[in-house]
């Protein structure tokens, strides 16, 4: 429980706790993401994280669970700030008003 502690920055619940998204401390401007839900059943909300002009995606990972992640790169000042600000009006519109695909998102950082 301490090493979660230590490597959390931020958790993001949606308004119904259906969906979180914990968001891991920075280390040399990379961040790991956390979901508790597959995010890549998620087509529009994946776009968008992919649009997001302060960030750039550099790898996604989908779990047996029906959990996944990604790593992102902070790429302006005070990215992470905006990012957290960002991702609560995100989750709401992309994800959980939303019905979820069958299929995986394969975006820009499917590498």
């Amino acid at each position: 429980m301490n090493q979660k502690k230590s490597t959390l920055f931020s958790s993001i619940r949606s308004k119904d706790d259906k969906f979180e998204v914990v968001v891991g401390k920075p280390v040399n401007a990379m961040v790991n993401l956390f979901f508790n839900f597959n995010v890549f059943a998620y087509k529009e909300f994946c776009s968008i994280l992919e649009q997001l002009p302060y960030l750039t995606l550099h790898h996604k990972q989908e779990y047996d669970d029906g959990t996944s992640g990604m790593a992102i790169e902070l790429t302006e000042d005070n990215s992470l700030l905006r990012f957290v600000e960002d991702l609560p009006d995100l989750v709401y519109l992309y994800v959980e008003n939303v019905e979820p695909s069958s299929t995986t998102h394969q975006g820009l950082g499917s590498k």
